[in-house]
C-alpha cells in the first residue's frame, strides 16, 4: 500500500470519531493527534507533524475551524473533510467504500474498486486470448428503428 501518511483526526468524541479513527487504521493511516477542535490548541496540531488532517464536520466543529486556518490552508497538508452524522452512520457496504476511498487518497492512488474486482481480470478470467482474425464472422442485422 505504499508508506503510511501521519494523519490529524479533528472529531469531538462520538460514534462519528470511532467510525473515522476505525477507518483510518484500515486504510493504513498512522494517527498522530485525535483531538476534539473545540477545545484543542493550534500548535498541538501543528507540532503533530500531520501529512493529512481528516475533519468530522459538524456545526460546533465548524466554529472552531477558524482558529486552525494556518494548517488548514498550508498546501504540503492534504485536508478531508467528511460530515460527522454520515459518518456515525456509515454501515456495511457504505463504510467499505468509504475506507477504499479514504485509502485511496491516503496513499494517493485511483483504485477504489473492491478487491477482487480489477478491471478486466474479472471479465476474462481463466479464458485463452483468441486472435481477432480467428473469431467467428458475425452477419449483420439491419434494424427499423421507426418500427420501435
Amino acid at each position: 500500500m505504499g508508506e503510511s501518511r501521519r494523519v490529524a483526526l479533528l472529531a469531538r468524541p462520538g460514534q462519528a470519531c470511532e467510525r473515522l479513527r476505525a477507518a483510518l487504521r484500515e486504510a493504513g493511516g498512522d494517527i498522530v493527534l485525535e483531538a476534539d477542535p473545540s477545545t484543542l490548541d493550534p500548535q498541538a496540531l501543528r507540532d503533530a507533524g500531520a501529512q493529512t488532517v481528516l475533519v468530522a464536520l459538524d456545526p460546533a466543529v465548524e466554529d472552531a475551524l477558524e482558529k486552525f486556518d494556518d494548517v488548514l490552508s498550508d498546501r504540503a497538508v492534504e485536508v478531508i473533510f467528511d460530515e460527522a452524522d454520515l459518518a456515525a452512520r456509515r454501515e456495511g457496504w457504505d463504510a467499505a467504500r468509504w475506507v477504499r476511498h479514504l485509502a485511496a487518497k491516503l496513499h494517493r492512488h485511483d483504485d477504489v474498486l473492491p478487491p477482487g474486482r480489477e478491471p478486466d481480470a474479472v471479465a476474462f478470467a481463466g479464458q485463452d486470448e483468441v486472435p481477432l482474425e480467428e473469431l467467428p464472422e458475425v452477419e449483420a442485422i439491419e434494424l427499423d428503428v421507426a418500427a420501435l
